[in-house]
């Protein structure tokens, strides 16, 4: 299923969400905001400024919501303080800087390049 990035059009805050190419909405309802699909975000638009995807909601970094505490503890001690959500275990990245180091200190590869 394609992946689709949403923005909320106050605070700049960008998810994704996953839905099949056919019931993919315009906009969606998470914890009483409203994000509207934002195409450009999608695009990989570079811009740490609202209607890009910074911060990003990672789920490939993601961890069990019980493991969020210990997750951010070794952020920390690696250097880079990182928040993961309690609710859903996604890793909240606040910049391309902030993901290039999480992904270095953690161990993890960015295929995809970006």
């Amino acid at each position: 299923m394609p992946n689709y990035r949403y923005t909320h059009e106050e605070t700049g805050e960008t998810i994704e969400m996953y839905f099949a190419m056919t019931d993919r909405p315009k906009s969606v309802t998470q914890q009483g905001k409203v994000y509207v699909r934002d195409v450009a975000a999608e695009m990989n638009s570079r811009k740490s400024e609202p209607g890009s995807h910074w911060p990003m909601h990672s789920d490939a970094m993601g961890v069990h919501p019980d493991q969020v505490d210990q997750m951010q503890n070794t952020a920390r001690k690696c250097g880079v303080p990182t928040e993961w959500c309690r609710k859903t275990g996604r890793a909240k990245l606040t910049s391309p800087r902030h993901k290039k180091q999480v992904m270095k200190a953690l161990g993890f590869v960015d295929f995809d390049g970006n």
